[in-house]
Formats: C-alpha cells, sequence, structure tokens
C-alpha cells in the first residue's frame, strides 16, 4: 500500500505524518425509476448529480428530469458547511423555462449548539417583492444519549408576523440508539391540540443498518393505523447503501405494489484515515496538557500517547478513544508526572485493521525546580510554606545567616516550617536533594 507525506503547517505546531491511505466510498449520483405496473417495467424518471469537495461532502447538487429522450435541468441545491463540517446552510434554485435560468426557490439556515442542532429556519424567495421571507421553523429535542426525540415545526403567520405550531414529530430509538419510529401530529387550530396524522416504523440490522420503513396513515374514524407505503433499504458490503425501493400498499388486492426504485452511485477515492490540523502541548500547573484537531477520521481504533526523555526511547502514557466522524474534533490529555526538563511527546494513530503511524515529536520544556520550588510567605513573620513544585522533599535544609553563619540544619523536612522563633533579618535557606542538586533561596524574616 502506498504510503505519503503529508506536511501540515498551523500556527501552533508543524505536523509530519506518515500514513497509509484508507478507502472511502462518495456519493457522486442518484437516479431514480419509476415502476408501471401495466407493462410490469421501469422507467427512469429523475437524476440526481453531486459535485463534493476537498472533505468529500457535497458543495452541490443538480436534479433532472428525464423527459423520455434527455434530461432537463428541474433543481440546483448549493450546501454550505462550517467549521464543524455541520451542514450550515441549504440553498435550493429551480428551472425556469421561460427564462431559461436557475431562480431563487428557498434556503435552510441550521443553528447548532457545539455539533448538536437545535434548530434550523427555511426562508422562501418572494417574487413579487425580490426578497426573502422566512417562512417555517423546526426546533429540535434529544433524550439524555443525545438522539433525536422530538421535533417541532411552527410557519409562519403573516398576519400576527409571529411562529404557529404546524407539526409535531416524537422519534423512539431503542436500547442501542436506533431509531425504530417516528409518529407526527398536526396542529389542530380549532381544538388547538395536536391531532395524529402519520407514522414510520422502522427496521434495522444487528450492526444499525436502516433495512425497512414503514408509513402508516392514521385513520380518525377507525382509530385505527391504515398501511400506507413501504421502503427496502440494500447495502453493500462496505455497508454503502446502494439501492432503495418503494412500496405502496394496495387495499384492494391487500398487498404492496411497486413505485419507485432509487439507485445509489459511488466513486472510489483514497483518503488519509486522520487528517490533523495541530498537536500542540503545554505546561499548565506544573502538569502537560497535551492537544490535537483533527478533520477527518475513517477507521481510527484511537490515540496511544508516548513519551520519551531522550526523544529515542518511548513508553506509552495514555490512550484516547476515537470519534470517527468528518467534523472538526478536539482531543486533550494531561501528563501530571512529568520530568524537569524537556520532555518529548508524540501520538500513535492505530486504524481498527491494525495499521499505525506516528505523529511529529513536540517538546515541552518543564521549568526547572528553582523556578517551580518556592516558599511563601517572604518576608515571614511565623510559618514559612514551602512548594516543592515537581520535585519530591529534599533530603535537607540547612540555614544560614547573611554572613554565612550556620543557623540550624534539617533532615526531615515537611511543607510548612516554624519560623516564629528566629530573629528579624535576612536568612539563605540552602535545599540539598538526593541526587546532590541545590537548591537556594533568599529570605526575609520579619519581627
Amino acid at each position: 500500500m502506498k504510503l505519503k507525506f503529508h506536511l501540515i503547517l498551523t500556527a501552533c505546531s508543524l505536523l509530519l505524518f506518515q500514513y497509509a491511505f484508507s478507502q472511502v466510498y462518495v456519493l457522486d449520483s442518484v437516479y431514480t425509476q419509476v415502476y408501471d405496473p401495466f407493462s410490469n417495467s421501469w422507467s427512469l424518471n429523475e437524476r440526481d448529480i453531486f459535485f463534493n469537495n476537498s472533505d468529500y461532502l457535497a458543495d452541490s447538487l443538480i436534479r433532472s428530469y428525464w423527459d423520455g429522450t434527455k434530461w432537463v435541468n428541474a433543481r440546483f441545491y448549493t450546501y454550505g458547511y462550517d467549521l464543524n463540517k455541520n451542514l450550515d446552510y441549504r440553498f435550493r434554485r429551480d428551472w425556469s423555462f421561460a427564462t431559461q435560468q436557475w431562480v431563487n426557490k428557498y434556503q435552510y439556515y441550521n443553528i447548532y449548539a457545539l455539533t448538536t442542532r437545535v434548530s434550523n429556519i427555511r426562508e422562501d424567495w418572494q417574487l413579487a417583492t425580490n426578497n426573502w421571507q422566512e417562512a417555517i421553523y423546526y426546533t429540535y429535542q434529544y433524550d439524555i444519549n443525545g438522539h433525536l426525540s422530538e421535533r417541532i415545526r411552527y410557519i409562519r403567520d403573516l398576519n400576527t408576523n409571529s411562529w404557529i405550531n404546524n407539526r409535531r414529530y416524537i422519534y423512539v430509538n431503542d436500547s442501542n440508539g436506533y431509531r425504530i419510529q417516528n409518529t407526527r401530529y398536526n396542529w389542530n387550530t380549532i381544538s388547538l391540540s395536536w391531532t395524529l396524522h402519520s407514522r414510520y416504523e422502522y427496521t434495522n440490522d444487528a450492526n444499525g443498518r436502516l433495512l425497512t420503513r414503514v408509513r402508516s396513515i392514521w385513520d380518525s374514524n377507525t382509530s385505527s393505523w391504515l398501511k400506507d407505503s413501504k421502503v427496502d433499504y440494500l447495502h453493500d458490503s462496505d455497508n454503502n447503501l446502494i439501492e432503495e425501493v418503494k412500496s405502496v400498499w394496495q387495499v384492494s388486492s391487500n398487498s404492496w405494489q411497486l413505485d419507485r426504485q432509487k439507485s445509489y452511485f459511488r466513486s472510489q477515492q483514497q483518503v488519509l484515515p486522520v487528517s490533523f490540523l495541530s498537536f500542540e502541548g503545554k505546561l499548565i500547573n506544573y502538569a502537560v496538557q497535551l492537544q490535537w484537531k483533527t478533520t477527518l477520521e475513517i477507521n481510527n481504533q484511537g490515540f496511544e500517547i508516548q513519551k520519551s526523555e531522550d526523544n529515542r526511547n518511548w513508553l506509552a502514557i495514555g490512550w484516547e478513544d476515537p470519534i470517527n466522524s468528518s467534523s472538526l474534533k478536539t482531543y486533550s490529555f494531561i501528563d501530571d508526572k512529568p520530568r524537569r526538563g524537556i520532555n518529548y511527546y508524540r501520538l500513535k494513530q492505530i486504524d481498527t485493521d491494525g495499521q499505525f503511524a506516528f505523529s511529529n515529536t513536540i517538546e515541552v520544556n518543564v521549568a526547572e525546580p528553582a523556578e517551580l520550588f518556592s516558599i511563601y510567605p517572604n518576608p515571614v513573620s511565623e510559618q514559612l510554606n514551602i512548594r516543592y513544585g515537581l520535585e519530591s522533599l529534599p533530603e535537607s535544609l540547612s540555614i544560614y545567616s547573611i554572613n554565612g553563619t550556620l543557623v540550624r540544619e534539617y533532615n526531615s523536612l515537611t511543607p510548612q516550617l516554624d519560623f516564629s522563633t528566629y530573629k528579624s533579618g535576612i536568612y539563605i535557606l540552602k535545599f540539598v536533594f538526593k541526587d546532590g542538586r541545590t537548591i537556594i533561596k533568599r529570605l526575609y524574616k520579619l519581627l
């Protein structure tokens, strides 16, 4: 498998990664056929052509209809994304046969709390006034596990210039978080209450792949659900959706009848399993905080955090599980036991197939003990506190007067020393450590 070096320059650090490419399948087109029960045959109906960006997300889509001899323009969608690669907006234009150009139809804007969508708004294009007018507004609610549980749709009342209830969707998920039901209610403007309208029921396989979706309509006369339509989904061995077949319920024959079929076509692309933006480390409260950011993760098993004292011999000190998505992600790890001086860190990114790659090495210089080792308050009147920072307790402490006379020695130390009996003046404190190093501090004793 080919290997390639990628050099990524950021404001924080310089990254150099060596990776084996992974394969992803990028959606290129969708073709829809409709079924004719009389001739028992399929015929082309519409086509969606996708134009994708460098992150393999759709920048735009052109929908065309088959008129029997050629493809005819119908709709043009463009998409925008935020820094987390969440869908930010969707803009639709329709083809005008009169002017032979695309004309505005509507646009959706999504609002997120971090990466969770909490609402979106649709604006419709007003030909008469040549501007956008708010038309539809959605709010989203989630359960304690972060799964969508409710969505409410409001429509703009132009007379009162306010949002009024329109539709409500209640979602039910199984213990694995897979959706199994979605019930729609319509707002009754007479009773001012929600009334049942329709329901979707989903069947998933053990891996969470959607297999079927059955739609039923609520019959208020019989207070029962009536079958309406069904969609069967087919996936390939790589879990890509390749086909969906819709059927409609025939009351007369009490059976499903084929209606339309969508076929999905994808191209294989070679991409890095993990796309890094940055990897940096900094000293915070005598601990080293490592932080790295990714924008794309595919089949990533996780990150092993490694540390070295000499940039040659490495030790694993931690592990971070992956998120595996195409949005911006930030990881953080704390090394609470760095050594004095230079600490070397790197990441070992491991794929689900066992392949791995190392990040570049970063250095974090932990301050010398003299900078972290401190005594306070200074001047002192009674109790002296000793902050050891990254160091273990010194083996001994010698206290000298300003003229060099030894005043007292301690061979067993605690974080506090009683200085209430010392005379006022200047003292020199000499701390000696097990490895022979010494730290000298000047102390002022008050009356």
